[in-house]
């Protein structure tokens, strides 16, 4: 079998900065979380060999799958410390709340004509990716109370660009923790599977396939339980 290549793009929140523009303000939920449909979209490939219609699969080795775990953070503070000398402005705010919405847009490149063991192949990708997306509200609620209660600081020219800084941290640590939590298990999980599918030439079902990375990568005590007890789940 040939090995099929992949892509995984982490939840950047410091890419968000429009994101982060928020006032102090108190509620009684201090994380709420809003969850995107996951989407799955193909783009169509031209196949390695004039013959179109050949089937072969060392001649739709091109096939690979994208995804992101998307984040994008929406912070309540309040200013604990404003001080200036001169033009250099020092900002230190208190998360007060976090409210995050998450995505898992996926892009399937692809063959019109590659071979069942290619297609079936990428979308056990898809299907590693859906079993960590079903945990990832609860994932995505406990990065944003890992900064609710903590003070982050900042510091630049003005104000408003100390107190930008001071939220791109809080909103990149949200990021970083849902990283972890989430896209970081769900690469190495997918890394296992190309590995078994490749040393066992798809002697495996797709399905077997994904069950024995799952477990492979739990055995290593880096994976929570969540994603692989939810394989039978639709």
């Amino acid at each position: 079998m040939v090995k099929q290549a992949h892509k995984q793009i982490n939840a950047l929140a410091c890419l968000l900065s429009s994101a982060l523009i928020s006032t102090s303000c108190t509620r009684q939920e201090s994380v709420s979380v809003y969850k995107q449909p996951m989407f799955v979209g193909k783009v169509e490939l031209v196949p390695l060999v004039a013959d179109k219609g050949d089937e072969k699969p060392e001649h739709h080795r091109t096939a690979s799958t994208e995804w992101r775990f998307t984040l994008e953070p929406e912070l309540g503070f309040d200013v604990v410390k404003s001080a200036h000398s001169g033009n250099y402005h020092v900002v230190s705010i208190k998360v007060k709340e976090a409210r995050l919405k998450i995505g898992l847009p996926i892009t399937m490149f692809i063959t019109r004509k590659a071979p069942k063991l290619v297609s079936d192949h990428e979308y056990g990708h898809v299907e590693i990716c859906r079993r960590f997306y079903l945990h990832a509200q609860n994932d995505a609620r406990k990065a944003g109370q890992s900064v609710v209660g903590k003070t982050f600081s900042g510091s630049g020219d003005s104000h408003r660009e100390a107190l930008a800084r001071a939220l791109m941290d809080a909103g990149a640590a949200v990021g970083k923790e849902y990283n972890i939590l989430v896209a970081d298990p769900s690469m190495r999980v997918s890394d296992a599977y190309d590995r078994i599918c490749a040393q066992l030439q798809c002697k495996l079902e797709v399905a077997q396939a994904i069950d024995k990375a799952f477990a492979e990568v739990r055995a290593q005590n880096s994976l929570s339980k969540g994603p692989a007890a939810s394989a039978s789940s639709r």
